[in-house]
């Protein structure tokens, strides 16, 4: 869905606003009544409180359960669940520059039960799960030892073991891992499994391939086609994905700004120019360093190099800046759908880079404070209205899942209601939630 432009101007921030306001929040009207079917007297205080966004605002869940003290993993946990309501659990084959361990380091020997740990974990907290990846070319030491037949076998097994595993409880999985460039990049990597496919089947083929595995496993389940950056090459292979009739949920781009930042105007045009393909946009992989700015440009994509320019107060208040404008922009955009920020510390990080929300420590950087200003603050919805005749009540708000509290001296009482877009008047029955009249 395109959109109006983004200015790259000074005040462009308002016109994002105002761009918010308009695709990110709707009027809702509801019909208000008592358990035994009356209306709530005309005048009633309501409390109307946003309990869950729609908008997935999303973090990598990695180094949970291994904190270093029980203190830090309280702070992680803690600070993780006020902000997030959707986690990336990596699930990549082997280890890799995010994930440190392989997940099968044997044939057969998984860290299931780790993450099944982490995903219940996130549904305790209503926080909606994605897998990261199933096709990637980090792989297990030992797959590349087996024969080529072999190793294709294994690879498919391991799709199908994943999603069956966690089959209604992982909702999203992000299925082959930067398409267009696996069949190179896994020959570098020693990934001789998800070589072998992509010379038998090609990148459309093992799309489809790995699509219908897991579609049959987990119905249910949604598949987004995750790519590091938005080429041409890309284009062509998502058309032809989409031209064959392979169900794609959502394309996700990777913006690892090491570097740089991208402006607001690049992100809006990056939006605009693939919301044609009518898929929603979900950024999967988001990253800004808090180094200093003479670290910054010596950052790199290898392990081992990063950690020479740590966090600095500098940094962390350019990071901040960063994170609000890249924030900003991309909620704004109707096509986007989720933001996924790669690394919640600078403990385990992806590239033991600095580019985590929190220090070593779990202490927050401002740019965590920043965020969270914007997610619990800024961009979500608590008013209070008074009921109208017939139990009619409106309010204006993000959209989302709400709690309605109607408040009396003698009683008080509370009901739901999802506000996803336009929609006809909604009924909310209250129920007890508090001291309440005999016969309501």
């Amino acid at each position: 869905m395109k959109s109006e432009p983004l200015e790259s101007k000074a005040d462009w921030s308002l016109e994002a606003e105002a761009l918010i306001a308009k695709h990110r929040l709707a009027d809702a009207q509801l019909r208000l009544r008592l358990p035994n079917g009356q209306c709530p007297p005309v005048g009633t205080p309501v409390s109307i409180r946003q309990t869950r966004q729609s908008f997935r605002f999303g973090c990598l869940l990695n180094g949970w359960g291994l904190c270093p003290s029980l203190a830090r993993e309280e702070a992680f946990r803690r600070c993780f669940a006020e902000v997030f309501n959707y986690a990336s659990v990596l699930f990549q084959w082997g280890r890799s520059l995010s994930q440190r361990r392989d997940y099968e380091p044997a044939d057969g020997v998984t860290e299931r039960e780790q993450r099944a740990a982490m995903v219940d974990w996130c549904r305790s907290n209503r926080i909606e799960v994605k897998g990261h990846p199933l096709v990637f070319f980090f792989q297990p030491g030992w797959v590349a030892e087996r024969p080529a037949g072999e190793r294709e076998a294994l690879l498919w097994r391991r799709v199908r073991r994943e999603v069956g595993d966690f089959a209604g409880r992982v909702g999203w999985w992000e299925t082959v891992n930067e398409s267009s460039w696996q069949e190179r990049r896994s020959l570098e990597f020693n990934a001789l499994a998800s070589h072998d496919v992509f010379v038998r089947l090609g990148p459309l083929g093992v799309i489809e391939h790995t699509h219908r595995l897991v579609s049959e496993v987990d119905p249910s389940a949604k598949l987004i086609l995750n790519e590091s950056y938005p080429t041409e090459e890309f284009r062509r292979l998502l058309g032809e994905v989409l031209e064959a009739g392979i169900r794609v949920d959502a394309i996700g781009f990777q913006n690892h700004g090491l570097t740089s930042c991208p402006t607001a105007r690049q992100l809006w045009e990056l939006c605009d120019d693939w919301a044609g393909f009518g898929v929603p946009i979900h950024f999967t992989e988001l990253m800004m360093p808090s180094c200093s700015a003479v670290g910054r440009p010596a950052m790199v994509y290898q392990m081992g190099v990063n950690a020479a320019h740590p966090t600095c107060q500098e940094g962390e208040l350019r990071q901040a800046g960063e994170i609000e404008q890249t924030y900003t922009a991309l909620f704004a955009h109707p096509a986007v759908e989720a933001i996924t920020w790669w690394g919640l510390t600078d403990w385990m990080s992806c590239l033991d880079a600095a580019v985590g929300l929190l220090r070593t420590d779990m202490l927050p950087k401002p740019g965590y404070e920043r965020l969270r200003r914007l997610v619990k603050q800024q961009w979500q919805t608590r008013t209070t209205a008074v009921c109208g005749p017939n139990g009619q009540v409106a309010f204006r708000g993000f959209l989302g899942d709400y709690e309605v509290q109607a408040d009396t001296p003698q009683w008080t009482l509370r009901g739901v209601c999802q506000l996803a877009g336009r929609s006809a008047v909604q009924d909310v029955v209250l129920r007890p939630g508090g001291t309440a009249p005999e016969g309501i």
